[in-house]
């Protein structure tokens, strides 16, 4: 048998079953007046609390927080496909602008094949990464309108 009291939170788990007691655990609740009434006192409180009736609103409370809730704005359907594209395409445009020289000096040495799939690869490369953009801004953008 222990000669220090049982905890207030060894007591509380016993007596809503959340704890398997051991055989000094019992023996000591039997034994010791103090920790017996601590236990009598708790199962009276709990069971006073479970007979209470839960509180009823008289009004709805869901309703009042829906309308305190900003007014979602009226979705625009526009499409951001077009200008990314077209930036897109001015920028590959820029960049073979610029490097004209050292591109004419590269591709003069390739045959006509060879440079039909280099710009067919970049080509396709690039609507991919453009199509992939436009899907991550739309769910980005239809995430932001749930909130």
């Amino acid at each position: 048998m222990t000669d220090k009291h049982l905890s207030e939170k060894q007591i509380q788990q016993y007596v809503l079953n959340e704890l398997v007691p051991d055989e000094s655990f019992k023996k000591h609740l039997q034994t010791c007046a103090h920790c017996r009434a601590m236990e009598e006192a708790y199962t009276t409180l709990f069971s006073t609390i479970k007979q209470e009736p839960k509180p009823v609103f008289d009004f709805e409370v869901s309703n009042l927080v829906v309308a305190q809730l900003p007014k979602p704005a009226a979705k625009k359907e526009t499409s951001f496909l077009w200008p990314l594209v077209s930036i897109a395409f001015g920028m590959v445009l820029a960049i073979i602008w610029g490097f004209k020289k050292v591109l004419l000096n590269v591709f003069a040495n390739l045959s006509t094949i060879a440079i039909g799939l280099v710009i067919l690869s970049a080509v396709l490369l690039l609507i991919f990464q453009v199509f992939d953009l436009y899907k991550q801004n739309q769910q980005q953008l239809n995430l932001l309108n749930s909130l």
